[in-house]
């Protein structure tokens, strides 16, 4: 990728990268089958704690794209749990709620559930799928930025490709660059990229993606 404005939509390439930006806690994320072109786009995010209250832990809301705005036409379908009812923690287990039965055993509920079982066994997934950040920082949700930030070291485009911002990068620990300019000369720069994607339409007995969930 040649140009800055590359950087900021990018496959995430092996499951590790996947498993740490699922669960960065505001991530949207999207399946694309490469064969056939088929795309669902999820946004998995940890529950935000009422006043007074702690935060929830080892809980991940998810949520399924139903609309044309990626930013918020989102339909409710299901939890990940990556803690049992005791604290204690458990590999990654994506339950489909009965609130979301629209999507039970249907090929969006396939499609995540699909990835979440290779995170929990930490297996690469199948040739065919990918998974792309949206553009927006798996962490706080902001649009992925680079202009107005030093980048000596390549930490900042590091993170960015595994879909994670310069600021969220430094606090997550994966770059040491320090920020250049005015704090009001990133908003001037910032990319107004349009990452929206067309809702594809699957037949709810289509298999998910179309991949042999087995692999």
């Amino acid at each position: 990728m040649s140009n800055t404005n590359d950087l900021h939509v990018n496959k995430l390439d092996d499951i590790a990268t996947v498993a740490m930006f699922m669960f960065a806690g505001n991530a949207i994320l999207t399946l694309k089958n490469t064969k056939t072109g088929l795309r669902e786009t999820y946004k998995v995010q940890k529950p935000k704690p009422k006043k007074g209250e702690a935060p929830r832990e080892g809980v991940y809301f998810v949520r399924a794209f139903t609309g044309s705005d990626n930013t918020k036409d989102y339909t409710y379908l299901g939890r990940i749990l990556t803690r049992g009812r005791d604290g204690n923690p458990i590999s990654p287990l994506f339950v489909n709620d009965r609130s979301a039965q629209f999507f039970f055993d249907g090929p969006v509920s396939k499609g995540i559930t699909y990835v979440v079982k290779h995170v929990a066994a930490a297996k690469e997934l199948h040739a065919d799928l990918e998974v792309w950040n949206e553009g927006f920082c798996g962490r706080c949700g902001r649009r992925l930025i680079v202009e107005g930030y030093a980048d000596k070291d390549g930490t900042i485009v590091a993170g960015i490709k595994k879909g994670i911002g310069p600021e969220c990068s430094k606090k997550m620990g994966f770059r040491t660059s320090k920020r250049a300019g005015a704090p009001g000369a990133i908003a001037k720069r910032r990319v107004d990229r349009d990452v929206n994607r067309d809702q594809v339409a699957v037949e709810a007995d289509a298999g998910g993606l179309q991949l042999d969930l087995d692999d």
